[in-house]
């Protein structure tokens, strides 16, 4: 997973642009935060899992999740739907949070 997270962090340019804080919720052990179209979401809890968890962002778009560090190939599960188009509302989108990984999403459109 982490040659993979270099590669994204290089090829997005991701050093030169400004982090933003989306969100940071103790209770569910959750942070999220923007770099430019990319949007991490790290769910830190050991034990749950979290089903349409509202993911604040920016930009206004579709999202698409371009790297979990649970799909197979990082030894995790797939749980993290990597071909679903994720819609913004007003506030951001909602999303499947599996526990103890990290899904970053890009904004596509």
């Amino acid at each position: 997973f982490d040659k993979a997270m270099i590669s994204l962090l290089r090829k997005e340019r991701m050093l030169s642009k400004k982090a933003e804080l989306g969100l940071i919720h103790n209770d569910d052990k959750v942070i999220i935060y923007s770099v430019g179209s990319l949007c991490f979401a790290f769910n830190f809890h050991p034990e749950k899992s979290f089903s349409d968890y509202p993911i604040p962002t920016k930009l206004i778009g579709d999202y698409r999740a371009i790297l979990s560090s649970d799909e197979s190939r990082f030894g995790g599960f797939d749980r993290a739907d990597m071909q679903y188009n994720y819609f913004t509302f007003q506030y951001g989108f909602n999303c499947y949070l599996p526990s103890r990984t990290v899904t970053v999403f890009k904004k596509m459109k």
